[in-house]
């Protein structure tokens, strides 16, 4: 890997490495109640086929770095919410 190859790949993860290292997240992450970086669909099509009714997946956001969201499957529909950290608290 190049040194610059690896630079972005800092840039690109830093967003995420500072939202696991908060206070709220670090438990939640450790406790493996983070699946990681999947997409939207990809949660949808698990909860789709392994989920049952108000069930959710909490995943970091490949759209808005630094970011969770949640997948949910709640009134028989597949919903998907963004939770944005900003100074240690959910917005």
């Amino acid at each position: 890997v190049h040194i610059e190859e690896f630079s972005e790949l800092i840039e690109w993860f830093e967003p995420t490495l500072n939202t696991i290292t908060t206070k709220k997240v670090l438990p939640l992450f450790k406790a493996g109640a983070i699946k990681g970086f999947i997409t939207g669909d990809e949660a949808a099509k698990l909860l789709e086929s392994h989920g049952k009714e108000a069930t959710f997946i909490l995943r970091f956001s490949l759209k808005q770095l630094g970011s969770l969201a949640v997948t949910c499957l709640a009134f028989g529909s597949i919903k998907n919410l963004l939770i944005k950290i900003e100074k240690d608290t959910f917005i």
